[in-house]
């Protein structure tokens, strides 16, 4: 990535980021029972699972809705864009970088 690439990250995301998360203050309360002990634990899985199906649904949701506008240039069936998508390194690498940077 560019300098000025990283410069944008820095601007809008991990400084955002960090504002909020330095605006957000501690809990009211305290909870009775503690968190589980294990990353692997069956509740920390499920919000994964739920987090990432909802991503998916909102991606998928905004493709179709894309394509089906008169104004989309359809040039490729659906079966082929996840294909033609890994081929373009640079956005792929970009997008690794970014994911990696924050």
């Amino acid at each position: 990535m560019a300098d000025l690439q990283f410069l944008f990250c820095d601007i809008f995301l991990v400084t955002v980021l960090a504002i909020v998360m330095g605006r957000g203050g501690p809990s009211n309360e305290l909870q009775p029972h503690r968190p589980p002990a294990s990353l692997l634990a069956l509740p920390v899985l499920g919000s994964l699972a739920i987090h990432l199906g909802i991503i998916i649904l909102g991606q998928l949701a905004a493709l179709f809705i894309t394509t089906s506008q008169e104004w989309s240039v359809k040039k490729y069936s659906f079966i082929f864009f996840f294909l033609l998508r890994s081929i373009n390194k640079n956005h792929v690498t970009y997008n690794l970088l970014i994911y990696i940077y924050l």
